[in-house]
């Protein structure tokens, strides 16, 4: 599930890239499946697994599981790499892997299916539908929820058993004005599917919409029983240090998991079988599940999303790849990331997975995008294009402003040098990696650096540490916290929650959530500075000697874990 805003936030002050030390791909193996004729279709799966095994030798992943689906009935599904890490079993075609939000467009589709069927108003209003639910006054339609529009606050908890101060959620802009991805919105939608077809949200997915477009061993909850069918998702080992190619790596904890805007697993046959149904709605054409006209409007996007000049629509981004339209949507969940494109003209599409999750935003997008012109190009009898290979991560931008030695008041000192384009950091004698969290901030592994994310303040001039302040060339003035922010300082954490380790810094009189500056509204809640992120709200409670023992993150629940000078 793509946990984007929060991910956005750096909450826990670790983002970034991994160490395996030994080959992972030793005791790969791959299988093809799905009725692969021989000649030129399979040099697209050979290509493709080419490419997946630099990937992953590339990013230190075990697996990766790939499936396309082409022209006339082609289609292919295999695995390469490792399904389990520690075990050293190979990735096999018929193993489930966690999609995360792609399952969102499933979600949409049953939605679809219940409004085709006279049950339901695509265009009505949630609070008519779930009355009991502590939504906020602004009217929200179904499709304000399902584009992302509603200006509610991100979280991934069922929103009737969030923490609320004041009672009942907000927005923060008016819906329908703008994009802002939100889980939220989604977990609304499964209660209204609930609440109209009289079924479980998974029992519904799986009669509205998995079973009649052929997707027969998917299944739309993670359940225990299960997991003997899944792939082992991974996790870096160390979670409180960012993320760097190659880091090493631990099984993910398993866990149950309904939601319907990322509970969907699913094998390679699975996905072909997603693909197939969704070049049909690309034709508008809705069977089976609905009419062509509901299929219009599934494949129509209704707003402006990410990245520039892409569109969001009934759980599907809509943007151009090799100038070409094409359907896309990713997903990140514990343990696995994915992703998928489907080129809207000729219904050819790929999926792939691989079974690492939180590495730093990485998706499967280039693999699946290189399939594409494969695809048409063995379609139209004509030489398949050049070999491509994976993009290198890319190079931090003007390096050269933020090199130079940096102190602060209280003696620490590093140094930020530029060789070969790439940027290292330097500090009690010894070298580690640098790389870009966001236009003006950088992680690293540097064992003496905690928290690991470095923020630039004064174009450069000044580097911002968690709470302490580096200057180039000479210390700045230390800022301790004031009296007033100082009890809000601390680390705070909960184990069943997907927001990480929430990290609080104070420098004098400015409170910091990771890299990201808060300011104290009215109501007591604190916002984020940058008016872009104004749907998170955040409250410190249950003081005991005066610090906040809670941290309540858009009403998701931390508990404080410990305090800074520990």
């Amino acid at each position: 599930m793509d946990v984007t805003r929060r991910d956005m936030l750096g909450m826990a002050s670790a983002a970034g890239m991994a160490v395996a030390s030994e080959p992972l791909l030793a005791a790969a193996q791959t299988g093809v499946r799905g009725g692969l004729p021989a000649g030129p279709w399979a040099e697209v799966a050979r290509r493709l697994t080419d490419f997946a095994r630099a990937d992953l030798a590339d990013k230190g992943f075990p697996g990766m599981t790939i499936a396309f689906a082409g022209p006339g009935g082609v289609q292919a599904s295999f695995g390469v790499g490792l399904a389990d890490l520690a075990r050293r079993k190979p990735v096999a075609p018929d193993q489930l892997f966690q999609i995360g939000s792609i399952t969102k467009s499933l979600t949409v589709m049953a939605l679809f299916v219940l409004a085709d069927r006279g049950k339901l108003d695509l265009d009505a209003r949630v609070q008519d539908l779930l009355p009991e639910h502590p939504l906020p006054p602004e009217p929200i339609t179904l499709t304000h929820l399902i584009d992302h529009s509603s200006g509610l606050p991100n979280l991934l908890e069922d929103p009737a058993m969030v923490d609320l101060p004041g009672g009942r959620l907000w927005t923060g802009f008016t819906p329908g004005s703008r994009y802002s991805y939100c889980n939220l919105g989604y977990a609304l939608l499964g209660s209204v599917i609930e609440r109209v077809s009289g079924m479980s949200y998974p029992l519904a997915l799986e009669t509205l919409v998995l079973k009649p477009i052929g997707m027969k061993q998917a299944v739309p909850v993670f359940r225990t029983p299960d997991r003997a069918r899944y792939a082992a998702g991974h996790i870096r080992l160390r979670e409180d240090m960012p993320w760097f190619p190659r880091t090493p790596l631990t099984e993910a904890r398993w866990f149950e998991f309904s939601h319907a805007a990322g509970s969907v697993a699913a094998t390679g046959p699975d996905m072909i079988a997603y693909l197939r149904y969704l070049a049909g709605v690309a034709k508008g054409k809705g069977g089976p599940l609905f009419s062509d006209k509901l299929a219009e409007r599934y494949r129509t996007p209704t707003i402006d999303s990410s990245p520039p000049g892409a569109r969001y629509g009934n759980g599907l981004h809509t943007l151009d790849v090799d100038g070409r339209p094409c359907f896309r949507h990713t997903g990140g969940i514990h343990g696995f990331s994915s992703a998928f494109t489907l080129d809207r003209e000729s219904g050819f599409g790929c999926y792939a997975s691989v079974n690492v999750g939180g590495a730093g935003g990485y998706r499967p997008v280039e693999i699946t995008e290189y399939a594409l012109p494969l695809l048409r190009a063995v379609a139209a009898n004509q030489p398949l294009p050049a070999v491509r290979t994976p993009q290198p991560r890319p190079a931090i931008k003007d390096g050269a402003r933020i090199a130079g030695q940096y102190r602060s008041a209280d003696g620490t000192a590093f140094t930020i040098v530029e060789r070969g384009g790439a940027l290292a950091i330097i500090a009690n004698g010894r070298t580690a990696a640098i790389g870009a969290a966001g236009p003006d901030s950088f992680v690293t592994d540097h064992p003496a650096l905690a928290p690991y994310t470095l923020a630039l303040e004064e174009g450069g001039a000044r580097i911002r540490l968690g709470g302490r302040l580096f200057g180039r060339g000479q210390a700045p003035a230390a800022q301790p916290p004031s009296a007033r922010l100082a009890p809000l300082v601390a680390d705070y954490y909960n184990p069943a929650s997907w927001g990480g380790r929430p990290q609080v810094f104070a420098v004098g009189d400015r409170l910091f959530l990771g890299t990201a500056e808060l300011v104290e509204a009215s109501d007591g809640s604190w916002r984020f500075k940058e008016p872009a992120m104004a749907m998170e709200r955040f409250w410190f409670t249950n003081r005991i000697d005066g610090r906040p023992q809670v941290l309540i993150m858009s009403g998701s629940r931390y508990g404080r874990f410990k305090d800074r000078n520990l």
